[in-house]
C-alpha cells in the first residue's frame, strides 16, 4: 500500500475483510481491500494501537497523547463520555465479540501494571493486576467471557468474565466487611457461603 509516512506500527483488518485500518506516527489510515487509501486520520500523538470493532463500525486507537479513542467508519472522533486517566502507557485495545466492552493494558505506572475493560462510553467496568511487566497485548474470547493479556514478564494470563466468577472475586473481597458490618442482611443474599 503506497501513501504511508514513516512507520506502520499495527494493521488490523475489519472482521468482513474489506477494509483495513493501519497506525503511522501521528496518523490512522483506513484502506480497502485493494490498498487504496480512503481517509487519513490525524492525531496529536503517536498511535500505539488500533483495532476494528467486530461489525467494522467503529475503530478504536490509543495514542501516547494519553486518549483511547473511537472514530467511526467515516473518520469522525467519538469521543468517550467519561475521560479516561492515567492512560499514558496504554499498549493494546481490543473489542469484545459483541462490541461493547474495549480492554485496554497499561505498561508498569508507578509499579503497577492493569488490564482494564471499559464499556464504550468510557466507564471503567473492571481492572485486574497481576504482570510484573509491561504486557503489550490484549484479547477477548469469541465468547467475552475470558479476557488474555500477554507481556514482557513472559507470561499469558486468562482472566475470568464470567458474572459468577465476578460476584466470587467481589464476595471474597468484601468477606471481611460483611462479617463484621452491623447491616450486613442487605448484602448477605449475594454472598453467601
Amino acid at each position: 500500500m503506497e501513501g504511508n509516512d514513516g512507520a506502520v506500527v499495527r494493521v488490523s483488518f475489519s472482521l468482513d475483510g474489506q477494509r483495513i485500518v493501519s497506525a503511522h506516527e501521528k496518523t490512522i489510515k483506513i484502506w480497502n481491500r485493494e490498498g487504496i487509501l480512503q481517509k487519513s486520520l490525524p492525531v496529536a500523538g503517536s498511535i500505539r494501537s488500533v483495532n476494528f470493532s467486530p461489525d467494522g463500525s467503529i475503530i478504536a486507537s490509543f495514542d501516547n497523547g494519553e486518549a483511547i479513542r473511537l472514530w467511526n467508519h467515516d473518520g469522525k472522533n467519538i469521543r468517550f463520555s467519561t475521560p479516561i486517566q492515567n492512560e499514558s502507557n496504554v499498549w493494546d485495545v481490543s473489542f469484545s465479540r459483541d462490541g461493547q466492552m474495549i480492554a485496554s493494558v497499561n505498561s508498569v505506572i508507578q509499579g503497577r501494571t492493569t488490564t482494564k475493560i471499559w464499556d464504550r462510553s468510557g466507564h471503567l467496568l473492571n481492572a485486574f493486576e497481576g504482570h510484573t511487566d509491561t504486557p503489550y497485548s490484549v484479547a477477548f474470547s469469541p465468547d467475552s467471557q475470558l479476557l488474555a493479556s500477554a507481556g514482557n514478564d513472559k507470561t499469558v494470563i486468562i482472566w475470568h468474565l464470567s458474572l459468577d466468577e465476578l460476584l466470587i472475586r467481589g464476595c471474597n473481597q468484601v468477606h471481611d466487611y460483611l462479617s463484621t458490618h452491623t447491616n450486613k442482611e442487605q448484602y448477605s443474599s449475594l454472598c453467601q457461603e
